[in-house]
């Protein structure tokens, strides 16, 4: 029962999920990609240090 795990760079941001052996894949790299877009737009070209010093912002965004 091995989980895989998906590892996705967005320049200098990196993404590890781990995704169920029965769920989709490609359904959450697209998951992440659109978290990122909609970082992009709240942030402005989004960069670790928002995430880190705006995580009530970004969990906001990603619940």
């Amino acid at each position: 029962n091995c989980c895989p795990l998906l590892l996705l760079r967005y320049a200098s941001l990196y993404f590890c999920l781990g995704v169920e052996a029965q769920e989709n894949e490609l359904l959450a790299l697209e998951i992440i990609h659109r978290y990122v877009e909609l970082l992009d737009k709240y942030f402005g070209n989004v960069c670790e240090l928002d995430i880190i010093f705006n995580f009530e912002k970004a969990y906001f965004i990603l619940d």
